[in-house]
C-alpha cells in the first residue's frame, strides 16, 4: 500500500511540474497573432519555450531525488 502511494505521489509531482512548465508556452502560443508578431512577443515566446524545455531536465532530477529518499 505504501509503495502505491509513493508512485501516485511521484506521478502527481511530475504532472504538476509539467503543467507549471507548459502553461506559459501555451498561453503565449494561443494568444499570439502571426500577422502582428513583434520582437517583444518573440522574447516572451523564447523564454516560455525554454521553460517548457527545462521540464525535460527537471524530470530526471525529480525521479532521482525521490529515489534517494527511499533508501
Amino acid at each position: 500500500m505504501r509503495r502505491e502511494f509513493q508512485v501516485a505521489k511521484n506521478a502527481a509531482i511530475i504532472t504538476m511540474v509539467f503543467i507549471v512548465c507548459s502553461v506559459p508556452f501555451n498561453i503565449i502560443h494561443f494568444n499570439s497573432d502571426e500577422r502582428t508578431f513583434d520582437f517583444k512577443y518573440l522574447v516572451h515566446w523564447e523564454v516560455s519555450l525554454w521553460i517548457l524545455l527545462i521540464n525535460s531536465t527537471l524530470n530526471p532530477i525529480i525521479y532521482d531525488y525521490k529515489d534517494i529518499n527511499h533508501f
